[in-house]
């Protein structure tokens, strides 16, 4: 990468933890009175209460307000599609009637189309629950919709998003990014490599597994066992054929031990708080590659690539470049990284291990910068903001940060937010937020 390249004006995002400039988020709403049955389906621990989870999700849009990052919502940005486009909003309604999201009759695509406002066609559309009546919902709510990270991300100047054809109950979602995503003028900057994935079923991408670690490394979590909810193999192969000529090298980190529900991607077991500091799962991040850590490493570059993408060796010799002999603190250092890590305080092993075990699925990895040591996180990870604390951070309710001057207050600053009902939605800070641009 030359050095013109690296100027500060870049567009996009070339760090995890740099300041945030501007940030897509999706406040929820109806979409989260859904049947308490299919709570599974959208990976939750169970249906919320509304009134609380929306109290602490306005608490966290609160705080990056503050901050001074401009704000994305994306029922609005969809809104602005639909009401600059005017055939779209029917084209809609075709797209999710041909793939059997609902049924409707003349009378009741006439009213959608014609009769109710764009805001409240978006309502419906997003929620499931018909406009006219409220008698119940007409197609299965977008209750993933909240977690902005996952269905799109920005790697350099790079926008990509795939569709989740896999998981039925995302593929609405994907309609949605889609128009948002073409017709939107927050991304006209952006270079979208995503649009060319869409008749590929093969090529998945969860934001949640794309790590931007600086301008030279690029991380990706993936599973070999979890692909429906995972960032797939032609995912990874599409990726680094646009990201590694830009000068990123890739860093793929695989679970091979730990995926369930609480490790579903990378940023549920480590984050950035800045160069300096990193959220980690002791478990996980620790003991060298090939050990008992139940991680695999390897480095993608440009001397590798075409190994990756045209593959000589059995499925279970890819990916390339494999590291046994180092942890991932070792592999990242001669990419500029040397983060101290911020693990959970084990209490001595008083409990047997399980309370790191309690904390990571607490999403005490799952936070959020807003810059470098600037981060938002729940308040329950009680032990692992202990650590955080003898690292040097300043550990603060968000009710006493009310102007931007106090999160300068403090050199190194952690953020605190009630989560009680957050919690039951698997998804931390960092997954709740898509930043679009970062300095």
């Amino acid at each position: 990468m030359s050095e013109s390249d690296r100027s500060t004006d870049r567009i996009g995002v070339y760090s995890d933890s740099s300041i945030l400039k501007k940030v897509v988020l999706h406040r929820p709403g109806e979409e989260l009175l859904f049947n308490p049955d299919k709570s599974d389906d959208f990976l939750f621990d169970g249906p919320p209460i509304i009134p609380k989870i929306l109290e602490e999700y306005d608490e966290f849009v609160r705080l990056i307000e503050v901050f001074g990052s401009e704000i994305f919502f994306f029922e609005d940005m969809l809104i602005h599609v639909l009401d600059n486009n005017k055939d779209l909003r029917e084209q809609l309604l075709e797209d999710l009637v041909k793939d059997e999201w609902m049924k409707l009759d003349g009378k009741e695509s006439d009213f959608l189309i014609n009769k109710i406002n764009t805001k409240d066609f978006v309502g419906f559309i997003i929620s499931g629950y018909y406009p006219a009546s409220r008698k119940g919902p007409k197609m299965d709510p977008t209750t993933n919709l909240m977690f902005t990270r996952d269905p799109m991300a920005v790697v350099g100047n790079n926008l990509l998003w795939t569709w989740h054809r896999p998981k039925r109950n995302r593929r609405k979602e994907s309609f949605l990014v889609d128009l948002v995503i073409r017709y939107h003028p927050a991304f006209s900057d952006l270079k979208d490599i995503g649009s060319s994935t869409m008749n590929d079923p093969s090529i998945m991408i969860e934001g949640g597994d794309i790590m931007v670690a600086n301008e030279n490394l690029l991380m990706i979590g993936f599973c070999r066992n979890q692909r429906q909810t995972r960032t797939t193999y032609n995912g990874i192969k599409h990726l680094a054929k646009h990201i590694i000529p830009d000068g990123f090298s890739i860093l793929l980190v695989e679970f091979t031990r730990h995926h369930t529900k609480n490790t579903i991607h990378m940023d549920t077991i480590g984050t950035f708080a800045s160069d300096d500091y990193f959220f980690a799962d002791r478990r996980i991040f620790e003991q060298p590659t090939g050990t008992q850590s139940g991680v695999g490493l390897f480095l993608i570059d440009k001397d590798n690539l075409g190994e990756l993408i045209e593959p000589s060796s059995k499925e279970n010799d890819w990916p390339p470049g494999r590291i046994s002999d180092r942890n991932f603190f070792e592999v990242i250092e001669p990419f500029g990284l040397k983060p101290e890590p911020i693990y959970t305080d084990d209490c001595e092993g008083k409990f047997g291990g399980l309370i790191p075990m309690r904390e990571q699925w607490m999403l005490a990895m799952n936070n959020f910068a807003l810059g470098p040591n600037k981060v938002i996180a729940y308040e329950y990870s009680i032990f692992t903001l202990k650590v955080a604390k003898e690292e040097g951070f300043t550990i603060l309710p968000s009710t006493e940060i009310k102007e931007r001057q106090d999160f300068y207050n403090h050199r190194k600053l952690i953020v605190t937010i009630p989560a009680t009902e957050l919690l039951r939605t698997r998804g931390g800070p960092h997954c709740l937020s898509m930043p679009l641009e970062r300095e």
